[in-house]
């Protein structure tokens, strides 16, 4: 049987507890990125029909906050293209 002191037992609590909060932090923005993805793809695909592959690629891999200049973007361009350039 393993002996901690309080200091290691204290330790290891506050590891699991950062570990946690980090995991659920990271978790909501990844969430939050899924969602707006989703959305920004049913709106590109309401307005300009089937995507391509690379454009799927594109929303799959992008970051929140290129998801969220796109979705600005899309409200003011006519094509498809324009969107992500």
């Amino acid at each position: 049987m393993t002996w901690l002191s309080n200091l290691e037992r204290f330790g290891r609590e506050d590891g699991l507890w950062e570990g946690c909060t980090l995991g659920l932090k990271i978790g909501r923005e990844e969430g939050r990125r899924q969602g707006i993805a989703e959305v920004l793809t049913l709106q590109l695909m309401d307005r300009y029909g089937t995507l391509s592959a690379l454009a799927r690629m594109k929303l799959e891999e992008a970051r929140t906050e290129q998801l969220l200049v796109w979705a600005h973007k899309f409200l003011h361009t006519k094509n498809l293209d324009d969107v992500f350039t």
